[in-house]
Protein backbone atom coordinates (compact mmCIF):
# COMPACT_ATOMS: atom_id res chain seq x y z
CA UNK A 1 0.00 0.00 0.00
CA UNK A 2 1.12 3.46 -1.02
CA UNK A 3 1.57 6.18 1.80
CA UNK A 4 -1.07 7.98 -0.19
CA UNK A 5 -3.87 5.20 0.00
CA UNK A 6 -2.87 4.93 3.66
CA UNK A 7 -3.57 8.64 4.27
CA UNK A 8 -7.40 8.99 2.34
CA UNK A 9 -8.36 5.91 4.40
CA UNK A 10 -7.25 7.53 7.66
CA UNK A 11 -9.25 10.77 6.64
CA UNK A 12 -11.80 8.88 5.41
CA UNK A 13 -12.40 7.04 8.85
CA UNK A 14 -12.22 10.18 10.95
CA UNK A 15 -14.76 11.69 8.30
CA UNK A 16 -17.08 8.75 9.34
CA UNK A 17 -16.39 9.41 13.15
CA UNK A 18 -17.14 13.17 12.86
CA UNK A 19 -19.95 12.75 10.90
CA UNK A 20 -21.51 9.90 13.75
CA UNK A 21 -20.50 12.47 16.06
CA UNK A 22 -22.64 15.17 14.53
CA UNK A 23 -25.86 12.68 14.14
CA UNK A 24 -25.57 12.06 17.71
CA UNK A 25 -25.59 15.55 18.83
CA UNK A 26 -28.53 16.55 16.27
CA UNK A 27 -30.61 13.58 17.26
CA UNK A 28 -30.17 14.47 21.05
CA UNK A 29 -31.38 18.09 20.04
CA UNK A 30 -35.36 16.77 19.64
CA UNK A 31 -38.21 18.86 20.26
CA UNK A 32 -38.36 18.42 23.65
CA UNK A 33 -34.61 19.29 24.83
CA UNK A 34 -33.47 22.18 26.62
CA UNK A 35 -31.84 23.38 23.33
CA UNK A 36 -34.78 23.16 20.91
CA UNK A 37 -35.96 26.51 19.98
CA UNK A 38 -39.19 27.12 22.02
CA UNK A 39 -40.21 30.65 22.10
CA UNK A 40 -38.97 32.22 25.79
CA UNK A 41 -41.78 34.03 27.52
CA UNK A 42 -40.81 38.02 28.78
CA UNK A 43 -40.53 38.55 32.13
CA UNK A 44 -42.71 41.81 33.55
CA UNK A 45 -41.21 44.62 33.18
CA UNK A 46 -40.29 46.16 36.96
CA UNK A 47 -41.92 49.50 37.71
CA UNK A 48 -40.33 51.22 40.94
CA UNK A 49 -42.53 53.75 42.52
CA UNK A 50 -43.79 55.71 45.33
CA UNK A 51 -46.52 54.29 48.25
CA UNK A 52 -48.05 56.80 50.56
CA UNK A 53 -47.85 56.59 54.30
CA UNK A 54 -51.12 57.64 55.59
CA UNK A 55 -52.03 57.81 59.80
CA UNK A 56 -55.22 57.47 61.84
CA UNK A 57 -55.20 58.85 64.97
CA UNK A 58 -57.62 58.72 67.91
CA UNK A 59 -56.29 61.60 69.19
CA UNK A 60 -56.59 65.64 68.48
CA UNK A 61 -52.62 66.30 70.43
CA UNK A 62 -50.36 64.38 68.78
CA UNK A 63 -47.16 66.29 68.42
CA UNK A 64 -44.71 63.07 67.42
CA UNK A 65 -45.24 59.65 65.84
CA UNK A 66 -42.24 56.99 65.21
CA UNK A 67 -43.50 54.46 61.91
CA UNK A 68 -41.50 51.82 60.53
CA UNK A 69 -41.90 51.19 56.89
CA UNK A 70 -40.28 47.38 55.92
CA UNK A 71 -40.16 44.75 53.02
CA UNK A 72 -38.19 43.82 49.92
CA UNK A 73 -37.16 46.97 47.70
CA UNK A 74 -37.64 49.84 50.19
CA UNK A 75 -34.65 52.03 49.00
CA UNK A 76 -35.56 55.92 50.08
CA UNK A 77 -38.00 57.55 52.40
CA UNK A 78 -39.63 61.25 52.82
CA UNK A 79 -41.61 63.20 55.27
CA UNK A 80 -44.09 64.94 53.67
CA UNK A 81 -45.96 67.72 55.19
CA UNK A 82 -44.61 67.95 58.78
CA UNK A 83 -41.21 68.10 59.82
CA UNK A 84 -39.25 65.18 60.66
CA UNK A 85 -36.50 62.38 59.58
CA UNK A 86 -36.00 59.50 58.04
CA UNK A 87 -33.61 56.48 57.82
CA UNK A 88 -33.51 53.61 55.54
CA UNK A 89 -30.84 50.47 55.74
CA UNK A 90 -31.35 46.88 55.37
CA UNK A 91 -35.25 46.91 53.40
CA UNK A 92 -36.52 49.20 56.25
CA UNK A 93 -37.78 52.65 56.77
CA UNK A 94 -37.37 54.01 59.85
CA UNK A 95 -39.48 57.98 60.34
CA UNK A 96 -40.13 59.93 62.87
CA UNK A 97 -42.66 62.77 62.21
CA UNK A 98 -43.05 65.54 64.13
CA UNK A 99 -45.38 69.24 64.21
CA UNK A 100 -49.50 69.29 65.13
CA UNK A 101 -50.29 65.66 63.45
CA UNK A 102 -53.61 64.61 62.01
CA UNK A 103 -55.14 61.92 60.11
CA UNK A 104 -53.14 61.74 56.67
CA UNK A 105 -50.67 61.48 54.79
CA UNK A 106 -47.39 61.50 56.69
CA UNK A 107 -44.74 60.44 54.67
CA UNK A 108 -43.57 58.89 51.34
CA UNK A 109 -41.85 55.27 50.67
CA UNK A 110 -40.06 54.66 47.31
CA UNK A 111 -39.89 50.62 45.86
CA UNK A 112 -38.03 49.61 43.45
CA UNK A 113 -40.87 47.08 42.07
CA UNK A 114 -44.42 48.05 43.11
CA UNK A 115 -45.35 44.54 42.23
CA UNK A 116 -44.19 43.51 45.92
CA UNK A 117 -46.49 45.94 47.82
CA UNK A 118 -48.22 43.41 49.44
CA UNK A 119 -45.34 42.75 51.04
CA UNK A 120 -44.40 45.79 52.58
CA UNK A 121 -45.36 46.31 56.08
CA UNK A 122 -46.18 49.53 58.05
CA UNK A 123 -46.39 49.63 62.14
CA UNK A 124 -46.67 52.26 64.30
CA UNK A 125 -43.13 52.26 67.26
CA UNK A 126 -44.54 55.34 69.00
CA UNK A 127 -46.83 58.42 69.59
CA UNK A 128 -46.06 61.56 71.96
CA UNK A 129 -48.09 63.92 73.12
CA UNK A 130 -47.96 67.70 71.48
CA UNK A 131 -46.11 69.58 74.26
CA UNK A 132 -45.05 67.20 76.82
CA UNK A 133 -44.06 64.43 74.35
CA UNK A 134 -45.66 61.77 77.02
CA UNK A 135 -45.86 58.87 74.89
CA UNK A 136 -49.44 57.88 73.93
CA UNK A 137 -50.88 54.46 74.03
CA UNK A 138 -51.14 53.30 70.65
CA UNK A 139 -55.09 51.88 70.69
CA UNK A 140 -56.96 53.62 67.55
CA UNK A 141 -53.36 54.44 65.74
CA UNK A 142 -53.36 52.95 62.34
CA UNK A 143 -50.65 53.35 59.50
CA UNK A 144 -51.66 52.21 55.99
CA UNK A 145 -49.50 52.24 52.38
CA UNK A 146 -51.56 53.47 49.43
CA UNK A 147 -50.27 53.45 45.89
Amino acid sequence: MTYTFKLSRRIASNHRTRLAALSLLLAACGAQSPTSSTPVTPQPAVTAGWLTVQLTTPRTDDGAVQVSVSGPGVDSASVTGYDGFSVVANASADMVVTGALTSGTIARVHLRDLSRTGDVRATIAAAAARGSYTLQDLTGYRVVLVR
